[in-house]
């Protein structure tokens, strides 16, 4: 028989843990998992914490390893655009056929910031990210590799979470056919006209946004408030009525008068955002009668809102963080807005799916601002490069920074 060894238990661990998200990382569940005691587990490991430390280790020794050789070849091209788009591919190559490590990295790499020093542990195991050259070399905010790891982050979580649904495993044409997919909205973002984009007079639609103004809510919408306060400080999955109902003053059984259960305060809570969020995005868009002004505005003003009411912001970053939330209770159709907008040969600029990726690139932004950002409106100008981005991808840095 064979014996139970560290790399078994941290395997394991990987696939079980990832289930609920890391929400719970029982060594009960571990143990039962691989038909042993917890003693047995503790013979290897002094305790749980001990287990996820060997598995950042264990995460990033099997990462480094899948991109050296793209990394290798990507020091050797002189396009830095090429380099940013080999080490993409090497990126999506590693994770889709391992939805356990790519789950690790949603949860416990990327949205910790805390653990969040990718750089630091590649540099350790000889991959400097630092020596490519970044196709916006002026420092901006937010940078090429931001956006297109925040990319490809959001297209896997849209990838894995279709083929677990579906219990079956993806063929090797299908992943084919997904790189492909993902290389191109890399490259080309919703693959707009880079004349029209450019075209735009951007300062005077600037000008014409109307700033979102907080009026005093009614009674409901006060109560709501506090449900954001809530959600924000410890997310939607750990969110109770009974802290709803301490925060608001009002007793659990007055609380129910409100909402039939928790399913349905959090659903009152995002849908209403939702409805707030639309209306001020339509007001905005009909600013423009140009497709590509309409989905500037659209952006402007999804930002203007989420940066005016920070509890939202919070409270939304939790779905994003987990958007691969296999269980979620929570099925909500979130930020339709963008749909709809017809554009030169596009009979619908923006499908679901990139309704969802636009709000996460939007929302992403926003939540992983540096230090220096952290206070202040999100600058015009790193508004201008998510929105160029989103419409051109990388090609949008072939227009030096002054230009744009």
């Amino acid at each position: 028989m064979k014996l139970m060894t560290k790399e078994d238990i941290m395997r394991t661990a990987f696939r079980v843990w990832s289930r609920d998200l890391y929400q719970t990382t029982s060594l009960n569940a571990l143990a039962e998992a691989l038909h042993v005691s917890k003693p047995a587990i503790y013979r290897h490991f002094k305790n749980k914490q001990a287990i996820i430390q060997a598995m950042y280790d264990y995460f990033f020794d099997n990462y480094a390893s899948a991109l050296l050789p793209d990394y290798k070849h990507a020091l050797q091209v002189g396009s830095s655009t090429e380099q940013y788009a080999l080490m993409a591919r090497a990126v999506v190559r590693f994770y889709l056929r391992d939805s356990d490590a790519f789950v690790f990295a949603l949860i416990k790499v990327y949205a910790n910031r805390h653990i969040n020093n990718t750089e630091r542990y590649l540099l350790e195991r000889g991959i400097d990210i630092q020596i490519l050259q970044a196709p916006d070399k002026t420092g901006e905010y937010p940078s090429a590799n931001h956006l297109i790891i925040a990319t490809i982050i959001f297209l896997l979580a849209c990838f894995h979470k279709q083929w677990y649904e579906t219990g079956t495993l993806p063929s090797d044409e299908v992943i084919q056919h997904f790189m492909t997919f993902v290389e191109g909205r890399i490259a080309h973002g919703l693959n707009f006209d880079t004349k029209v984009v450019d075209a735009l007079d951007y300062t005077a639609l600037e000008n014409r946004l109307v700033p979102y103004m907080l009026v005093e809510p009614a009674e409901q919408e006060k109560l709501l408030n506090v449900v954001a306060s809530i959600v924000a400080q410890c997310g939607p999955w750990n969110a109770s009525m009974e802290a709803v109902a301490q925060a608001s003053g009002l007793s659990k059984s007055s609380l129910y008068t409100h909402f039939k259960n928790k399913h349905d305060m959090l659903s009152q809570l995002f849908q209403t955002e939702c409805n707030r969020i639309a209306h001020h995005a339509a007001t905005s868009m009909a600013l423009s009668d140009k497709p590509e002004g309409k989905l500037y505005l659209a952006l402007l003003s999804v930002i203007d809102y989420l940066c005016s009411r920070p509890e939202i912001l919070v409270s939304v970053n939790w779905l994003r963080a987990r958007y691969i939330d296999f269980n979620s209770p929570l099925s909500l159709q979130f930020f339709q807005f963008f749909s709809g907008l017809g554009c030169h040969n596009h009979s619908v600029l923006v499908a679901e799916e990139s309704n969802h990726w636009i709000i996460f690139l939007i929302i992403n932004t926003l939540m992983r601002r540096p230090e220096s950002l952290q206070c202040s409106p999100l600058p015009i100008q790193s508004i201008r490069s998510l929105f160029r981005f989103i419409c051109l991808g990388l090609d949008s840095w072939a227009i030096p920074s002054t230009e744009r």
